[in-house]
């Protein structure tokens, strides 16, 4: 049996200038200990109702919150 994947989101607040603190992008790294995937996405606005295709909607704003204060997301 496969084991479960462990997600891991990590994301990526603007450094400086005017949209300073704002969330640019997400770095994602699905682990299970036998395989490891990485990849990315930016920021366009969408990612609750992204999440919300996988998830409770209020699991959904609860990351996306959590990700725009700059913490690390582990499901």
């Amino acid at each position: 049996m496969a084991e479960p994947f462990v997600l891991t989101a990590v994301p990526k607040l603007l450094p400086e200038g005017p949209f300073q603190g704002h969330l640019e992008y997400v770095e994602f790294k699905a682990d299970n200990g036998k395989a490891s995937h990485l990849w990315w996405l930016t920021n366009t606005g969408t990612y609750v109702e992204d999440f919300a295709k996988t998830m409770p909607k209020a699991e959904a704003y609860a990351i996306v919150a959590a990700l725009r204060r700059g913490e690390t997301v582990i499901v």
